[in-house]
């Protein structure tokens, strides 16, 4: 959701105090953007310790179970770096070259690093770690997926004012759930994906974490905006984030997909409101991908992640509800042709589930829709959909999804903060 004048002040307004030296009357502006959780990683014997490390990260990769892309940022320039990596335990070292991306961001001037493991063993346990020259990080746990039973939290809207608010809740809800494979925040990581500020508060939240558990992030409306609240392209998302390809040169980073143990995954992008003067033909594009993608799967599940929801949650001129977006119109029709089991919203920042849908009618048969509630500290009050919503929340409270899924069966539960469950649902084979 946006809000143009409370975001203009708190997007720049967080940036000026830094720069001003101001951070120390806002102690959570020190606590995330001057520091990392994962900075100081003990070193190896015989090797000194790489200049800077910051927020290193798994991403996801397009198969799971053969591949894996490591991130990490850093103020320095380190000559000849790469990723060593082995099974768990064993003694022999294969290796990997890093590339990296000068970025020179509002006044934030750093390199990116990125990492592409491939040809791993499925359902294997892996260590990696980051070496160059005499200098190298110890090793890092890394699991590649299985074709077994696996589990994944969910989140959405991590966006903040305030973002000690993420971290509490973000590892809250990890430490809880501590036997996870990976997981998802479902768009509008951010509250301003051009700042460089706001992203070094969304990474220093989640704290190591990211670093032995895979990330699959999904655009939102937010990572399109400038500092000035105009639309803009994602370069601060598609920079800090190498994804899977789509084949669309135009588009690569903007939609994706992976497989997870029995479950493919197709990533969404949903911001044509933002991106269509500047990024023209992306629906076209988008839903010519979508088909070829979905209809090559042989994966049992389908299931789709996008940011912006399928309602509008207005009433229409003569005061009903059920009126579909802009995405819902054309996606909907979609999802019913291709089989999608499973479509996870969020946007509005409130749980709602809707049951299924088919032929945009509530049905006993077709695709489960859900729309996840927030992980960040922004609250909107949502109207209740009479026409579709089934059970839901306020969007008071913070809340994020367990997902469980094998071969048979795919099981969500929805969690509020304090671990308070406020609705399960279970899909079978």
């Amino acid at each position: 959701m946006h809000d143009m004048n409370r975001r203009r002040f708190l997007g720049l307004g967080a940036r000026c105090l830094l720069a001003l030296g101001l951070g120390h009357f806002f102690p959570y502006l020190n606590n995330f953007a001057l520091k990392t959780a994962e900075a100081a990683q003990s070193v190896p014997a015989g090797f000194d310790s790489l200049l800077e490390t910051r927020f290193l990260r798994q991403i996801i990769t397009s198969d799971s179970h053969t591949g894996r892309t490591i991130m990490w940022q850093s103020e320095f320039l380190e000559e000849g770096v790469h990723a060593e990596y082995r099974l768990q335990g064993a003694s022999d070292i294969l290796a990997a070259p890093a590339s990296y991306e000068y970025v020179t961001e509002e006044g934030a001037n750093f390199f990116i690093y990125t990492v592409h493991l491939k040809n791993l063993l499925p359902e294997s346990a892996y260590e990696y770690r980051l070496v160059a020259g005499s200098a190298a990080t110890n090793w890092t746990y890394l699991s590649t997926a299985g074709t077994e039973k696996f589990s994944a939290l969910i989140f959405s809207d991590s966006q903040c004012a305030n973002y000690q608010i993420w971290q509490n809740f973000f590892q809250t809800a990890l430490s809880r759930h501590s036997n996870i494979n990976f997981f998802i925040d479902n768009g509008d990581l951010t509250d301003n994906g051009t700042s460089p500020t706001q992203w070094e508060l969304f990474f220093s939240g989640m704290g190591a974490y990211p670093a032995t558990l895979p990330l699959a992030p999904v655009m939102g409306n937010h990572e399109c905006y400038g500092l000035n609240w105009e639309n803009t392209l994602p370069l601060g998302f598609l920079r800090r984030f190498s994804l899977p390809v789509n084949n669309n040169q135009d588009f690569l980073g903007y939609y994706y997909s992976f497989d997870y143990g029995a479950v493919h995954f197709i990533v969404l992008n949903t911001q044509f409101e933002e991106l269509d003067d500047l990024k023209p033909d992306l629906m076209t594009a988008e839903l010519d991908w979508l088909y070829a993608d979905a209809k090559k799967t042989a994966q049992p599940w389908l299931v789709v992640l996008m940011h912006k929801d399928i309602l509008t949650y207005t009433k229409s001129l003569d005061g009903k509800m059920g009126n579909l977006s802009y995405s819902g119109e054309n996606f909907l029709p979609c999802f019913d042709g291709l089989g999608v089991d499973l479509v996870l919203t969020g946007h509005m920042h409130a749980y709602r589930n809707r049951g299924k849908i088919y032929n945009l009618k509530p049905a006993e048969n077709g695709t489960t829709y859900i729309m996840c509630g927030r992980s960040g500290d922004q609250y909107y009050a949502v109207d209740w959909d009479d026409v579709y919503d089934k059970k839901g929340d306020d969007g008071s409270g913070l809340n994020y999804i367990l997902m469980t899924a094998d071969k048979n069966n795919l099981h969500l539960t929805c969690y509020m903060e304090d671990g308070t469950i406020i609705d399960e649902v279970s899909l079978t084979k």
